[in-house]
């Protein structure tokens, strides 16, 4: 899915970049917030039902246990989406550690795709992986609050259509964002072991964040042309929830991983998340939320 850069010397490839370890120990926030949002309970979480309610509960809990300020006055924010005559809801939580603009946005959707044919899919990876390294980013912002004003969401209704983003995107049109870092499956690396980031083509400071993440993710540009797990391909700048930010001529950056053979099936579970990896991609997002 990524790609390396190559290099021919005397006839010779040479391999990838040699990667940083990942680190040893990591939050216990990262797996208790994954377990969290994929209990029976939450029943995969898919937008408009009970399970999506108990999981935006949660998620308002957890903003508010950390001592962020609800953004504008009101952390959580409904949004409807669809046509006139069949309104649906959705519910974005949105909060921030306030400080000097242009703010950044860190974005990752909670909510998946619920039960399908009787079978509930818990989506560990999808994308409750990207919401708990936000929240552990969220910590840390608020513990050590960067030189910017950061501002978090968790979106809701990004399975059946990026609705979420499209309604936060909309919210902060008059608001001096330099760029939105959107979260989406960060739990299960490839065989390589490496994460891909892709930002928005053309954007010069995209190679700027790559190399901030670097020292401390094995981390690579990802390619516009993405392959599926249904082996169909797509391009990256309409995947998921930087898409709307891109319509709009903002600057994004997506980091995630390749679809994997567990995507959007049951078998989505929290026990098979690698940590020690999210761990690294918590260390690579807060070294680019610190970078000036």
């Amino acid at each position: 899915m990524g790609f390396a850069a190559i290099l021919l010397l005397t006839g010779c490839q040479a391999g990838p970049p040699p990667c940083p370890m990942a680190p040893q120990h990591w939050p216990d926030s990262l797996s208790a917030d994954v377990e969290a949002l994929t209990e029976p309970r939450m029943a995969g979480r898919r937008t408009g039902t009970e399970g999506a309610r108990l999981a935006a509960d949660y998620l308002a809990a957890r903003l508010n246990e950390l001592g962020l300020s609800p953004w504008q006055g009101q952390s959580r924010q409904d949004f409807q989406y669809g046509p006139p005559w069949a309104v649906k809801t959705g519910q974005n939580l949105v909060a921030w550690v306030p400080g000097p603009p242009p703010y950044r946005l860190v974005v990752a959707h909670y909510d998946h795709l619920g039960r399908v044919k009787g079978q509930v899919h818990p989506g560990a990876d999808d994308n409750a992986s990207g919401v708990a390294v936000l929240l552990a980013l969220a910590e840390r912002a608020q513990a050590a609050p960067t030189a910017q004003g950061v501002i978090f969401a968790a979106l809701d209704a990004e399975e059946n259509g990026v609705h979420g983003s499209q309604a936060l995107q909309r919210a902060l049109a008059d608001q001096p964002l330099e760029w939105v870092l959107n979260l989406d499956m960060v739990g299960r690396p490839p065989r390589d072991g490496r994460a891909q980031l892709w930002w928005r083509p053309g954007w010069a400071d995209g190679k700027d964040a790559l190399a901030a993440m670097a020292p401390h993710l094995c981390v690579e540009q990802g390619r516009r042309r993405m392959k599926g797990h249904d082996g169909w391909h797509y391009d990256s700048t309409k995947a998921s929830d930087h898409y709307p930010f891109h319509q709009a001529g903002q600057n994004w950056l997506y980091l995630g991983v390749p679809a994997h053979r567990d995507y959007h099936s049951p078998r989505d579970q929290a026990e098979r998340l690698d940590y020690p990896f999210m761990a690294a991609v918590t260390e690579g997002a807060w070294a680019l939320l610190r970078a000036h």
